[in-house]
């Protein structure tokens, strides 16, 4: 009975200072956003017109949009980068004493070479990403300028009579 009781208040405390801390690394990187979203407008209001012209409206939008969005997903997950080692060595320590050491350290090490693998990839992958957005952007400009076209004509009434 001592043993249910005393794993249902650890359980609850779990969860409580697990939302407790969840919340203060979210609240953490709101204002982490907030306060690099007023540093981007703050640069764009003391920028001069020359530099301003030679950088457009979506570059601006595409920062404050994706790049400083970033801090929101870094922030509450910025503690695995710290116990992720941590647990690593323990979780081999406990694997250990179940099996002998040198199966534990193998499989360990595979472990370690798959995410290796996996951030190749990812780099690749994330390299042929920006790739395909480039060819996008391209395309996507073309049709804006398709479409103004179309507009033009449409607009001044060009097209022949009917």
């Amino acid at each position: 009975m001592l043993i249910s009781v005393c794993l249902l208040l650890a359980s609850f405390l779990q969860a409580v200072f697990h939302h407790q801390l969840y919340y203060l690394t979210m609240r953490t990187g709101w204002n982490l956003r907030i306060s690099m979203t007023a540093m981007v407008h703050d640069k764009l209001l003391r920028l001069s017109s020359a530099s301003l012209s030679s950088t457009s409206g979506k570059q601006a939008i595409n920062l404050v949009s994706t790049d400083v969005f970033r801090f929101d997903q870094f922030a509450p997950f910025m503690w695995y980068y710290l116990t992720g080692p941590m647990d690593f060595l323990i979780i081999l320590y406990l694997l250990s004493l179940r099996v002998s050491f040198a199966p534990a350290l193998i499989g360990s090490l595979v472990l370690i070479l798959q995410v290796t693998f996996q951030l190749k990839f990812g780099k690749i992958i994330g390299r042929l990403r920006r790739n395909t957005a480039k060819k996008t952007d391209e395309r996507l400009q073309s049709l804006k300028e398709c479409v103004g076209g179309i507009e033009t004509v449409k607009c001044y009434s060009w097209e022949g009579g009917e």
